[in-house]
Parts: structure tokens; sequence; C-alpha cells
């Protein structure tokens, strides 16, 4: 079994995560990584925006990495869970929805 690959999120990107854009730059580092298991470490992160937190999920959910979140604050642990709340709402709100057709 392949020991996991840590990295220090606050170190490689920042303690105050803001732009999807580091995210794509960190999973596409991610994707070079010979490891199948990787650990970001939330340690010393101080901030995370809601778009972060939403490209984060989304490129986790699209790797063949088995990626696993240890050290993680409380307040960026609740943005995380906001994240997803808000992904299961509107995937209910949307199943409930109809269509009309006026011809």
């Amino acid at each position: 079994m392949q020991k996991m690959y840590k990295i220090s999120i606050a170190e490689s990107i920042s303690p105050r995560l803001g732009y999807r854009s580091s995210v794509a730059e960190l999973f596409k580092s991610i994707e070079h990584i010979p490891n199948a298991g990787i650990e970001i470490d939330f340690k010393n992160t101080q901030y995370i925006s809601r778009s972060f937190a939403h490209e984060y999920l989304k490129q986790k959910k699209s790797t063949k990495k088995d990626i696993k979140e240890i050290n993680i604050p409380q307040g960026i642990a609740k943005m995380f869970q906001i994240v997803v709340n808000s992904k299961e709402k509107y995937r209910i709100e949307r199943k409930v929805q109809k269509t009309i057709v006026l011809s």
C-alpha cells in the first residue's frame, strides 16, 4: 500500500483561500503526484471563500485520486457544509419544478 502524500494548503496556496483558479492549479499539481492517496492539510488556514470551497469540492469529485482533508478549522468546515447544503437544495428544488409549454 502506498503512503499518503500530504499537502499543506496554507503553505502551497495561502492561509486565505479565495480564488477558483488556485483550486485549479492545486488539482493540476495533484494529478502529477504518483501517489493515489492525498491528504490536504488545512492547518493554519484562516479563511475560505464560497467560490473556493465550491470549486474544491467540484475538482475533488472529478479526480481519481483518493483525497482526504485533515486539520480542518471549524469555520472552513462550515463553509464546505454550506456549499454542500446549497447543492442539495438546488437539486431538490429543480426536481420539483415543472415545465409549462405554451403553444
